[in-house]
């Protein structure tokens, strides 16, 4: 027995020593929570002389289930057949394929995934709401899953509403039932019916499940956690792992009160932190918690390493958001020289639209690269639909983008009519619009009016790209297309319009690079630029940097991590604005930060240019609550004013006190004056040609105070520096 146990630390060995009662496990990022799980169910059967049978664990995920059954296997030498380690469904639907003719189903039930769910509700809508608009079928599916998992403890009811969801729900379940289907959402609700329903089939399951173990508790919403207190019943043998400051699936559901209840329903409950992490060095979770202490409710706890202090967190800020990409990709580029491997990296961001850049700047230093749980930039849905109008704008015989266009949002225009159109443009050698002119010989006056209005939108959209600023051109398109009013009934509205927005940048960027272009010849370039992305390939798919969202990273580790966009705004969102959620914004950052083994660089910019506008930003307040001893200042923060030089944190912190007790422009010449070899009064206005010793010659784009914003040559791109720099001189 010992060797079971040698290879845990005293925590450790506590949460699978104490078998008997409630038992509450916090375990804390990278704390070996699966390997106590494990250990804990071999405990019971060595040890404890437990049948595997009478022992009942559950996760979230296929893949931990998996997990665990093999370490089991490899611990008991049991097989997997005897073993109820699964997630919540795979428990019910086992449950239910014995019992679920007590509720009116036929054994042979079968299970529905969500695009069955989906089709049925298209259906009956069809039937029922002939008028409703079938591009709500993934929000409705959405809100009738919602509606099912809010159930209350007591009886499974819930508030229907008024919406479309609502109307249908009974119609919906009607038709479930009557064709013998169950939604993933019904194996866990018609399992909770079964046992209150049904006693006696309950307590065959009550004196079945002796110890009862349960994973990411914190990530359990109202109708799980029922579900656990009806499984056991009288029996007090639970033992929960969780972690309060991991919870960030309140979007999906997920209640982080049930911790909190579970202490109120099992007063007499043992509580073990477990707060060695095997995964980070000391500088990294000493970060980590610095954080996290900042939100109120949580059981407190503090994750220290064996792994000694490792290197000090890198705080970087570059003077726009291309700087701060590029400073990465050199990061990435010279550590792979002194032997990381690509995979080794992730960048983490809090909004999706983030990594474009990356993308671009990664495909043209030939980073290999991977974004994980979401598309690429320019192959997402929105952003496809949007270039679609682009490309009409530009060519009238590009029947692809026409079709893709006009479908988008629905104009009453079907693939039949499509199909016409087509075949009388290469019958008589036409283009779309001259195809259009002429639909009224071949197609029904209603059709016909609408294809002619739309040509017209096309034509008014060409003028406007002439006429209009880009952001405006942007925001006209959307508006008047209809795209953004249907764009608002999609789930992911938010995330779909933040990259409509970024296009702005895109096309404000492009216009700066191609200054002598006609604006027609700088939408052409763009848009076979994009093109040629969307065409690249990373050869060594496995040996590949990570770009992901921070809810995606949950349950990885890598031995560099970068975590960007750390701005009020963007990391926290701009609309954590109430204690609670800004709280759960806190715990992704506490995520983020602890999914770094060695290297751990947290990134900004002074200036970023989102939606296609240029704003100061304001520094995250999460990178705020570190301490300063444990960063090391990169970049524009570390900048001294007409030196090129670095400052140390300690210099950091001195500059910052000058700022706060000196007028502004005071401050300023005692800066400039300890460095006069690299000052020298710069008369420029915007438009003014200048020469840059570094990076050759410019034009002003604008001026701010001391600073100005200068546009160079290809590839040095926009700058923003000190006006009165001696490296600049006007021309």
């Amino acid at each position: 027995m010992s060797n079971l146990l040698e290879n845990l630390n005293e925590k450790q060995r506590e949460a699978v020593l104490y078998t008997e009662g409630p038992v509450m496990a916090i375990a804390g990022a990278g704390s070996g929570k699966t390997s106590v799980l494990t250990t804990r169910i071999a405990y019971l059967i060595k040890k404890k002389n437990v049948n595997i049978s009478n022992i009942l664990a559950i996760t979230f995920t296929n893949k931990a289930a998996r997990e665990m059954k093999d370490r089991v296997i490899n611990l008991t030498d049991h097989l997997t057949s005897e073993m109820w380690i699964s997630t919540f469904h795979s428990f019910c639907a086992k449950i239910l394929r014995f019992h679920i003719e007590s509720l009116g189903y036929k054994r042979g039930f079968q299970i529905i995934d969500d695009d069955d769910a989906k089709k049925i509700i298209k259906d009956i809508l069809k039937e029922e709401k002939p008028e409703a608009d079938v591009k709500e079928l993934k929000q409705i599916r959405t809100k009738i899953s919602r509606m099912k998992n809010k159930s209350n403890n007591k009886n499974n009811d819930f508030d229907k509403g008024n919406d479309l969801a609502s109307e249908i729900y009974d119609e919906y379940q009607k038709y479930l039932f009557t064709n013998n289907l169950v939604d993933f959402d019904d194996l866990l609700l018609l399992t909770i019916e079964l046992f209150k329903q049904f006693p006696e089939i309950k307590k065959i399951y009550n004196n079945k499940f002796q110890y009862v173990l349960v994973d990411e508790f914190q990530d359990t919403n109202n109708v799980q956690y029922e579900l656990v207190s009806l499984i056991l019943g009288d029996n007090k043998n639970i033992f929960i792992v969780g972690d309060e400051d991991q919870s960030i699936y309140a979007f999906r559901g997920a209640n982080i009160k049930n911790i909190r209840k579970f202490k109120e329903d099992y007063p007499d409950y043992h509580i073990v932190l477990l707060e060695e992490n095997y995964r980070s060095t000391n500088n990294i979770l000493r970060a980590a918690n610095q954080i996290i202490e900042n939100n109120d409710n949580r059981i407190v706890k503090k994750l220290f390493s064996s792994k000694g202090n490792g290197e000090l967190i890198v705080k970087y800020k570059g003077a726009t958001e291309r700087d701060e990409v590029e400073y990465i990709s050199k990061q990435i580029l010279k550590l792979v020289r002194k032997g990381f491997e690509y995979r080794d990296f992730a960048v983490l961001y809090r909004m999706n639209n983030l990594s474009r850049m990356f993308e671009d700047n990664f495909i043209s230093k030939h980073i290999p690269y991977g974004i994980v749980g979401n598309t690429s930039f320019y192959k997402r849905r929105e952003i496809k639909d949007f270039i679609a109008y682009l490309r009409m704008i530009l060519s009238s015989s590009d029947f692809f983008s026409f079709e893709r266009a006009i479908s988008n949002p629905r104009r009453g225009i079907g693939k039949k009519t499509l199909l016409k159109i087509k075949d009388y443009m290469y019958l008589y050698d036409l283009d779309i619009f001259e195809a259009i002119d002429k639909s009224s010989e071949y197609l029904g006056k209603s059709v016909s009016n609408k294809l002619i209005i739309f040509k017209e939108s096309i034509e008014d959209y060409r003028n406007k790209f002439e006429v209009l600023a880009l952001n405006d051109f942007v925001d006209y398109i959307l508006s008047d297309s209809g795209y953004l009013k249907a764009l608002e009934k999609d789930e992911k509205f938010d995330d779909r319009y933040s990259n409509l927005l970024e296009f702005k940048s895109i096309l404000n960027e492009n216009q700066n690079i191609y200054t002598e272009s006609t604006k027609q010849d700088m939408l052409l370039y763009l848009l076979e630029d994009i093109s040629l992305k969307n065409d690249e390939n990373n050869e060594d798919i496995d040996n590949r940097v990570t770009l992901m969202t921070v809810h995606s990273a949950k349950g990885l580790e890598f031995r560099v991590v970068f975590v960007i966009g750390l701005e009020n705004g963007i990391f926290p969102m701009i609309r954590a604005s109430e204690a609670d959620q800004l709280e759960e914004e806190r715990r992704l950052m506490y995520v983020a930060v602890t999914r770094a083994k060695e290297l751990l660089f947290l990134t900004n910019a002074n200036v970023r240019n989102l939606y296609g506008e240029s704003k100061h930003t304001v520094e995250s307040l999460f990178v705020k609550e570190i301490d300063d001893e444990l960063l090391s200042v990169e970049g524009y923060d570390s900048y001294t004013r007409g030196t090129g030089s670095f400052r140390t944190s300690g210099q950091v912190r001195t500059s910052k006190m000058l700022s706060s007790i000196l007028p502004k422009k005071a401050a300023s010449i005692i800066k400039r004056k300890s460095n006069l070899d690299n000052y020298k009064e710069n008369d420029l206005n915007k438009g003014d040609k200048v020469e840059h010793t570094k990076f050759g010659e410019g034009m002003v784009i604008s001026i701010a105070g001391d600073n100005c914003v200068i546009a160079f040559e290809h590839p040095h791109g926009i700058k923003k520096l000190l006006k009165d720099h001696a490296a600049i001189t006007k021309k």
